[in-house]
């Protein structure tokens, strides 16, 4: 009898017992690594102004610089409208920041139009619109005055 009153005691305190079972984790839950870069690909657009008019047919440049000192560039022409479109692919960690700069090559190649700080996460594609304003340049007159008689 006192066996018995063992088995069953036993038995009752293994059902009791909880049972940890290793779970994998996707999705929005999951735990971000940094241990492999992943690609990902920057797009800015928006519209460019000068003096008050569209900034067209000019070279607009990207510039990115990880924090893991990686520096990626690219350029891109504007529409007679103004409008333009600038993308690069950069290879980097998950939850990496990256700093980004506008500048307008054609005129003010060392000015800053706009400037920001994307930090890298699950999504590949980063998308940012951002309208410029190129300063005043006694140039912007002339093809201005050009762009018009035709």
């Amino acid at each position: 009898m006192k066996f018995h009153i063992l088995i069953r005691w036993f038995i009752l305190s293994l059902s009791l017992t909880p049972v940890l079972v290793p779970v994998t984790v996707y999705g929005e839950d999951a735990p971000l690594h940094r241990d492999c870069k992943s690609p990902y690909t920057m797009v800015f657009s928006g519209r460019v102004n000068a003096n008050g008019h569209p900034y067209g047919d000019q070279d607009i440049q990207l510039s990115v610089k990880t924090e893991n000192d990686q520096v990626f560039q690219a350029t891109a022409r504007t529409e007679m409208d103004g409008r333009y479109t600038v993308s690069m692919k950069i290879d980097d960690y998950m939850n990496s920041v990256a700093d980004w700069q506008l500048h307008a090559v054609s005129h003010h190649p060392d000015e800053v139009l706009a400037e920001g700080r994307n930090i890298l996460g699950q999504n590949a594609q980063i998308e940012t619109a951002k309208d410029l304003v190129v300063p005043d340049y006694p140039e912007a007159k002339t093809i201005l005055a050009m762009l018009q008689e035709n």
